[in-house]
């Protein structure tokens, strides 16, 4: 499938799905928030004063710990819901939570990716970031083959991959028009707001807020069903 084949077919699925995928993304961003500050602040809220250092230490603890063992089953759940979008099937913002069933399966996914990644990227950065690219399609691969070890999906992931990793950068390119009025208006606040005008760095950050909520409610869901259909070219392709 092309570029365009794949967007338009994102934007006829995610019809009568945005609710849905709005809500998954809602729910991951909040409960990541809310349990990351909560953790680091249960954390280090019995520290004396003058333990700053020690505070500030367990609370980013708390927050990591969120990350891996929290926001990494909820992401795995988003990707999952997005997929089930793209492929038409039946779903609900609720899935998100369905990257807690295999857990330790999406953990141990994305701590073995982490790693080798960080271990190329010691060599230099450029194959750090090539691995990156040949493991991106991990997740979607444990939701497809639920069988696979976690390494046997990195390798089918790599397998994919191979020959596509400038297509998913040229994919993930066609939609820097949609950030470009976020760059411009941080910019200009942050050149306008320099020189002290006050009233159009207001009516700016208000233009900014407005911008962004736009961007999520309706970028957002498009997006994501769109990378999901990126995997599913993928695979159809390999089937060939």
């Amino acid at each position: 499938m092309t570029f365009k084949e794949i967007k338009e077919q994102a934007k006829t699925a995610i019809e009568g799905n945005r609710k849905t995928s709005l809500g998954g993304i809602v729910l991951v961003v909040f409960i990541s928030m809310v349990l990351g500050g909560f953790i680091g602040g249960i954390s280090g809220g019995f520290l004396a004063d003058g333990y700053f250092a020690a505070y500030n230490a367990i609370q980013q603890l708390g927050s990591h710990t969120v990350s891996i063992f929290i926001a990494v089953p909820l992401s795995a759940g988003l990707v999952w819901l997005h997929l089930d979008i793209f492929d038409k099937v039946q779903t609900r913002s609720a899935n998100v939570f369905q990257g807690f069933k295999p857990y330790w399966k999406v953990v141990g996914a994305h701590a073995l990716v982490m790693l080798y990644t960080m271990l190329w990227s010691i060599l230099l950065v450029i194959p750090g970031i090539i691995k990156g690219l040949a493991y991106s399609q991990t997740l979607y691969i444990l939701k497809d083959k639920p069988e696979l070890g976690v390494v046997a999906a990195l390798d089918e992931s790599e397998r994919l991959m191979k020959g596509n990793k400038w297509r998913i950068i040229g994919f993930n390119l066609s939609f820097i028009l949609w950030y470009l009025p976020t760059f411009i208006l941080v910019g200009a606040l942050i050149a306008f707001g320099a020189a002290g005008l006050t009233g159009w760095v207001i009516a700016s950050a208000i233009a900014l807020i407005a911008y962004n909520v736009f961007f999520i409610v309706y970028f957002a869901p498009y997006y994501h069903t769109a990378v999901s259909g990126f995997y599913r070219s993928l695979t159809t392709k390999s089937e060939q």
